[in-house]
């Protein structure tokens, strides 16, 4: 690390990154890749390209201004979204805490719910709007008291001393902050809004990208628009419907799919299955069980469900799994004469702990499914399946 007389370089601190850039003279280049106040002094760590370094020496700081600049950016703009954000969702809305990078911004804030789509593109079109507008930002020091008179909003839990430095932006936002700001807002640029989500009990939290961040999403999304609308021969604005169409197609074709697979299921071979799967049927407890993995569609399964419990007759509990597109599915059926004693919502609820996923259904008919296709293996373990059927017991 290294420790100067005096730097430009901005320390870590308040959500804000470090400064990079470099230190130099005659014969030293030192890359700076993080500063970080400790105690009063400012320790800048970096990595020596050339030369050597000694107490004593005089060198030349320099910080990457392009970066500083992005920085500030998302900086400055995350002063106008926590105005915007109180005039939008109210005046409950106080900063939870805050990340200032070069690439991106995120800011979290107290929230009791959701923002909706329309609250959304408010709030996108309000800090757009104030960007546009060009505000001065002004930095000023005052005391403590002062800054607070004047309703400059203060970061929750932080600490101050007597004298705080306040950053205005036009006539609707004034922080105590130390960070490093721009002189107008049209430097913003655009400011996007990437994500919004729930972090905490009452807290929400909001990603965005400003400036050249801002300008490469925009770019990217267009270029992607402008590719598909070249290779499908279609208008960029139709794209949307263009895809919904394609989609609801997919769904018509791949039902379509799955019911020729399931009559040529029944006609070729169903009845050799189901006679083979009621041969191997075990005793449980007085009780007949089938457990069979058949890796189809959970609609076929269904369907062979209902097929087996049809010939199966009476006093029987139905174990059908699929391992299929990566994805485990595991249906629990019993006979009507059962239902009375049995809960196959119990049974799938137990199923689903095994295969570490989740289940429910109906009293004579449930299903329990996962991401984990290696336990479906357990359920030809006769332990299980009666430890299974207990479970089921209502």
């Amino acid at each position: 690390g290294i420790i100067l007389d005096k730097t430009p370089f901005y320390a870590e601190q308040g959500g804000q990154v470090a400064d990079q850039g470099k230190i130099y003279s005659s014969g030293l280049i030192v890359e700076i890749y993080d500063v970080k106040k400790i105690s009063d002094a400012v320790l800048h760590s970096g990595k020596v390209i050339k030369g050597k370094l000694r107490v004593g020496d005089r060198v030349s700081a320099e910080i990457d201004v392009e970066k500083r600049l992005d920085i500030a950016r998302n900086h400055t703009a995350t002063h106008i979204l926590q105005s915007v954000l109180r005039e939008v969702l109210g005046g409950h809305v106080e900063q939870a805490g805050s990340w200032v990078g070069p690439d991106s911004l995120r800011f979290d804030f107290t929230h009791f719910k959701a923002i909706d789509q329309e609250q959304m593109e408010r709030i996108e079109e309000l800090v757009n709007s104030r960007i546009r507008r060009n505000d001065k930002v002004i930095p000023r020091v005052m005391g403590k008291s002062e800054a607070q008179k004047s309703g400059a909003l203060a970061f929750f839990g932080e600490k101050y001393g007597d004298k705080v430095r306040v950053v205005n932006v036009g006539d609707y936002s004034g922080e105590f902050c130390g960070g490093t700001h721009l002189e107008q807002s049209g430097q913003i640029g655009l400011f996007l809004i990437t994500s919004e989500f729930s972090v905490a009990q009452g807290v929400r939290r909001i990603e965005a990208v400003t400036g050249r961040g801002a300008y490469m999403k925009v770019r990217k999304l267009y270029s992607m628009c402008k590719d598909m609308a070249e290779k499908y021969k279609i208008h960029e604005e139709k794209i949307p419907g263009y895809i919904a169409s394609i989609l609801e197609r997919a769904k018509s074709l791949e039902k379509d799919l799955i019911n020729i697979k399931f009559e040529n299921f029944k006609k070729f071979c169903s009845v050799t299955l189901i006679e083979d799967s009621i041969s191997k049927e075990k005793q449980f407890g007085g009780k007949k069980v089938i457990s069979e993995q058949i890796d189809e569609p959970v609609e076929i399964l269904r369907q062979y469900m209902d097929a087996i419990r049809e010939r199966s007759g009476k006093n029987t509990f139905i174990f059908l799994s699929s391992a299929y597109e990566g994805k485990s599915f595991v249906l629990i059926g019993i006979t009507g004469d059962l239902v009375k004693d049995l809960d196959a919502v119990l049974a799938a609820r137990q199923v689903a702990e095994l295969i570490e996923g989740s289940g429910g259904g109906k009293r004579d008919l449930a299903q329990a499914g996962s991401k984990n296709t290696q336990k479906l293996k357990l359920l030809k373990d006769p332990e299980t399946l009666n430890k299974i059927i207990e479970a089921a017991k209502s």
